[in-house]
């Protein structure tokens, strides 16, 4: 059965799928990593990663954005940030404890 596509109206989590989209390329160069060793590395299927740095996905996963983060030696909050978004340093915050506890959670329930 095919994936359902998602579609989001709010300009924010549009903007904020974008920016994801823009880092991964950026921070996947950086690595020197084809599309396909990342996919290896991070478990993310090769197509997920393709759609996302073309900025064709409408939807991601958080726990999509951790595995790869994680396979790039990177916070996950990385890709959030530092963008047009004018994330404040208190909303970095913020994004960082709420990532320290849903990664707390998920190892509890693993």
């Amino acid at each position: 059965m095919p994936r359902a596509r998602k579609h989001y109206d709010d300009k924010l989590l549009s903007a904020l799928l974008k920016n994801v989209c823009r880092k991964l390329t950026v921070f996947r160069e950086e690595a020197k990593l084809s599309q396909n060793e990342l996919a290896r590395h991070s478990g993310v299927a090769l197509s997920t990663i393709n759609e996302l740095e073309n900025e064709v996905a409408t939807d991601i996963r958080f726990s999509t954005v951790t595995a790869l983060a994680r396979a790039l030696e990177r916070k996950p909050i990385e890709f959030m940030t530092d963008s047009d978004l004018n994330v404040t340093d208190l909303d970095q915050r913020e994004l960082e404890k709420a990532y320290q506890i849903l990664r707390k959670l998920h190892l509890k329930f693993q």
